[in-house]
């Protein structure tokens, strides 16, 4: 049984973003991924990765296992991955979500507890982010004060600089009736920088003008979804 083919859109940078309708709106749909060693798919649903699987020879992947091991790949290599986008409609959607539980492929969906702990990030999930295409710094930070970081950069001014954007940012979202952002991207002419909130703590990438964004963005949805486990 094949996944439903879904309205093609081409190959695109930022797999969770849907351009199409010349406006950036969060994708839902089948995205395949083709690199120089393999080949893969990713479900995405409003902008988060579902489900995916990966395979590279005789070695496939599923669920988060398939993203993290595509992330951990790319690290000083050339697999130059392409992402191509098919949009789903809502029975499309189902049925590939039908299919994906039953082929062992879904990311188990993030359940925020009511009292979330202070969350602390592996010194991995640091070195994850910072083996990625471009990243020079990775930071978490707690209320303008940084906690955990990896990288070169005056970490104390990025961190104060950092919260302010993701609490405009979330009060613009609620204004907007968004609901919560789940990242902030600022892109300049020499560089990316992507923020998002984890638990009661921000993470915020720095990265040049040679950084693949649509990696970063897919690398902050595991992130999300290995914190928080469906119970």
């Amino acid at each position: 049984m094949k996944f439903p083919r879904g309205t093609y859109l081409g190959v695109v940078e930022d797999p969770l973003v849907d351009t199409a309708s010349g406006e950036k709106v969060p994708f839902s749909g089948k995205i395949e991924v083709l690199t120089t060693k393999g080949a893969g798919l990713f479900l995405a649903k409003e902008g988060e990765v579902i489900a995916a699987c990966y395979r590279e020879k005789e070695n496939e992947y599923h669920g988060s296992e398939a993203v993290t091991y595509l992330l951990k790949t790319m690290e000083g290599s050339s697999l130059e991955p392409r992402f191509i986008q098919y949009r789903y409609g809502p029975e499309e959607m189902a049925l590939a979500e039908e299919m994906c539980f039953e082929r062992g492929l879904s990311i188990k969906q993030a359940v925020k507890p009511k009292n979330v702990p202070r969350a602390r990030l592996d010194d991995e999930v640091l070195a994850r982010f910072m083996a990625l295409q471009g990243v020079h710094a990775v930071l978490a930070f707690f209320e303008g004060f940084p906690v955990q970081t990896s990288g070169d950069v005056d970490f104390e001014h990025v961190a104060a600089i950092a919260e302010d954007f993701i609490r405009t940012a979330g009060k613009v979202a609620v204004d907007m009736n968004l609901g919560s952002p789940a990242c902030v991207i600022i892109e300049g002419n020499q560089g990316t920088c992507v923020i998002a909130p984890y638990g009661d703590l921000s993470l915020c990438i720095l990265a040049d003008k040679t950084a693949h964004l649509g990696m970063i963005r897919l690398a902050v949805s595991i992130l999300h979804k290995e914190m928080f486990h469906s119970v």
